[in-house]
């Protein structure tokens, strides 16, 4: 699949002027922590900065559905670009974790436990004391 079909001269600037804009809100967040500024105004500005970046994502996002997706969708090369951008979303949609409790060991099971995440952390397999034994899969 090639990669990068130049962006329109629009989207380029859209997604620089939010790219500055979470530069400039980092750069208060620095400042806020070499002042030693209260905690919950230090996460405040971070969520903003966050968020900024979010936004950026879906720019680029959107962008490439349009173009760079639609391309290559057009040239028959569907199950590569489907799974190219499944990929980058299941890294940036709130990820769960595999709970160590299943009765089943597909894949995409996955377990929401908090009570979990510790122990799979720590390594200790088997030590959820969460009740979402049930496979969620279509076995």
């Amino acid at each position: 699949m090639p990669k990068g079909i130049p962006r329109d001269k629009s989207v380029n600037h859209a997604i620089l002027h939010r790219l500055q804009i979470a530069h400039g809100q980092l750069d208060t967040v620095i400042d806020m922590v070499k002042r030693g500024a209260y905690c919950i105004d230090v996460i405040n500005q971070s969520e903003a900065v966050q968020a900024a970046l979010k936004h950026t994502d879906s720019i680029i996002m959107q962008n490439h559905l349009q173009t760079c997706v639609a391309t290559e969708i057009k040239k028959g090369n569907t199950r590569d670009v489907v799974k190219e951008v499944m990929d980058i979303m299941n890294k940036t949609v709130a990820p769960t974790h595999k709970c160590c409790c299943k009765n089943c060991s597909c894949e995409h099971c996955t377990c929401a436990c908090p009570k979990d995440l510790p122990d799979r952390q720590a390594g200790k397999k088997g030590q959820c004391t969460c009740d979402c034994k049930d496979c969620t899969c279509n076995k």
